[in-house]
């Protein structure tokens, strides 16, 4: 039989009650009292309900990941820092792949909105047409990944990749460099757009003509 709060009560010599402040965080429990249950706890091997605590405090401790493309190692490396944050603070993590299809994020947000997750971390699919108001709507917090959303005001976790990219041309540049072409991806997605925004501030500022010849954007 699984192990009980009771159990542990028992094994400690403490209250039902007590147990539950213990295992809640509550700060009014003395420390002696604190050690008795948390020893209780790791000798019996205490798993807790997360159904029955998720119905009570209204909380799954489960954050939802939304990314483009889970064979990119870019986005494996957030994940992995993401999960190894959440582990800290008692959480699971939900990864879903959106393959850049609108029609596929809207599903996955649906679906994290049905399963009231605590939190969702998305790089969005496209910087426009992205709608995040099924989460939003619900209360539910979003932080924006790598990727920004035109016209929201959310969290968001972002590389500079406007400067990133203006410093790349500009270290041509400086090298005698002045045919430097431009491959980028689908605009839609603001890493790219930016990318190519400092691009062109970079030739401008060093006051070379920019060939959109040499710009090609691919997928």
């Amino acid at each position: 039989m699984p192990v009980s709060m009771k159990d542990i009560a028992r094994d400690s010599h403490v209250s039902v009650a007590t147990v539950s402040r213990v295992l809640n965080g509550s700060a009014t429990v003395r420390e002696e009292l604190r050690a008795r249950v948390l020893a209780s706890v790791e000798k019996l091997g205490y798993q807790p309900n997360m159904v029955a605590r998720s119905l009570r405090v209204r909380r799954t401790m489960v954050i939802g990941v939304i990314i483009p493309n889970i064979l990119n190692p870019f986005f494996t490396d957030i994940v992995r820092g993401v999960e190894d944050a959440a582990l800290k603070a008692g959480y699971v993590v939900t990864v879903l792949s959106s393959d850049q299809s609108l029609a596929k994020e809207r599903r996955y947000l649906q679906l994290l909105r049905n399963r009231m997750v605590d939190g969702v971390l998305i790089a969005v699919a496209h910087r426009w047409e992205s709608d995040l108001s099924p989460l939003t709507e619900s209360g539910i917090p979003v932080v924006l990944i790598d990727r920004s959303l035109d016209g929201v005001s959310l969290d968001r976790v972002t590389v500079d990749t406007r400067r990133g990219a203006r410093t790349a041309v500009e270290y041509l540049i400086e090298r005698g460099y002045r045919r430097i072409a431009m491959l980028d991806g689908p605009q839609h997605v603001s890493t790219a757009s930016d990318k190519l925004d400092g691009y062109r501030e970079a030739l401008q500022a060093h006051g070379i003509p920019v060939d959109e010849g040499l710009v090609l954007v691919g997928d």
